[in-house]
């Protein structure tokens, strides 16, 4: 005889309450899951991109020590031409907030393109400059692969140098010149990354789209007209919003950050000894801001 099945059977109601229930519970689980989820970071800005490349940090970046040193160096310079007998007025004193205006922009054209006001140089006589600069005939010089430089070895710029890189100042303009070499391998090698080359191909397409035949960025701002206003035109307003909406900007500088990283990585002495130069001025800087009177 079958057994009786009725006291197994659960209710019909039951069942319903239950998958409402559980339906409930997972939706409020999902909510609150949805609610705690940290919402998505924003893309950095070009400053952040650019402050993130460590050659730009180098050779751009302006930190609360190298404005010291920057201040130190006027002083130096200023006392140095008062005992000459003239009066030597410093350029403005740089601010750490500067520096994202002095980054160079490999790319072409970028959002708040900016650039920096001349400021007017005082009338100089003969004897000004050479105080200031020294013998003409005496120079300093370092080589690079396919430049050389040279600067002043006398007058009262160069003792301020002098004072603060001591028998520094050859070394540090040679590391310069091979800072300045890196960013130009670097800018070169990024042409081999396929996401590089992949986000140029999604830029010219916007472009065409927009009516507009540019083969790249570069290529473009070099083309545009001299005119103040050319950079408010229909082509360079395309430009700017196929960047924007290709991503453009963020993948070229991700990508000449790590060619940057690379070419530090092959050249270990530049960042060493870049380093151990800057620790020096801003340590003859402390010392010289320290006992020189406040002008």
């Amino acid at each position: 005889m079958p057994g009786d099945t009725r006291a197994r059977r659960v209710p019909r109601g039951l069942v319903v309450a239950l998958v409402l229930v559980t339906t409930l519970a997972a939706g409020v689980l999902t909510g609150c899951s949805r609610g705690t989820a940290p919402p998505p970071e924003p893309p950095p800005s070009l400053a952040e991109l650019k402050a993130r490349l460590p050659l730009y940090r180098f050779l751009y970046a302006l930190t609360a020590d190298d404005v010291r040193v920057s201040e130190a160096r006027q002083r130096l310079i200023a006392a140095c031409m008062d005992r000459h007998g003239f009066r030597y007025t410093p350029p403005p004193a740089p601010r750490t907030s500067d520096h994202a205006t002095s980054y160079p922009a490999p790319f072409g054209l970028e959002p708040a393109d900016l650039v920096p006001p001349a400021v007017p140089e005082e009338p100089r006589g003969e004897a000004y400059v050479r105080a200031l600069y020294g013998d003409p005939d005496k120079r300093i010089s370092a080589t690079d692969r396919t430049l050389r430089v040279t600067r002043p070895a006398t007058g009262c710029q160069a003792d301020a140098e002098e004072r603060l890189l001591s028998d520094g100042r050859v070394r540090w303009l040679t590391l310069r010149l091979r800072l300045d070499d890196g960013e130009k391998q670097s800018r070169g090698a990024i042409g081999q990354s396929v996401e590089f080359r992949a986000v140029g191909d999604r830029w010219q397409r916007c472009m065409r789209q927009a009516g507009f035949d540019d083969s790249d960025p570069v290529a473009l701002q070099r083309d545009l007209p001299a005119e103040a206003d050319a950079r408010t035109g229909p082509r360079a307003r395309a430009d700017l919003r196929c960047k924007e909406s290709t991503g453009y900007l963020t993948t070229a500088y991700t990508v000449l950050g790590a060619a940057q990283r690379a070419w530090l990585t092959e050249h270990p002495t530049v960042e060493r000894d870049w380093t151990a130069l800057r620790d020096r001025q801003i340590r003859a800087a402390h010392d010289a801001l320290g006992a020189a009177a406040p002008r």
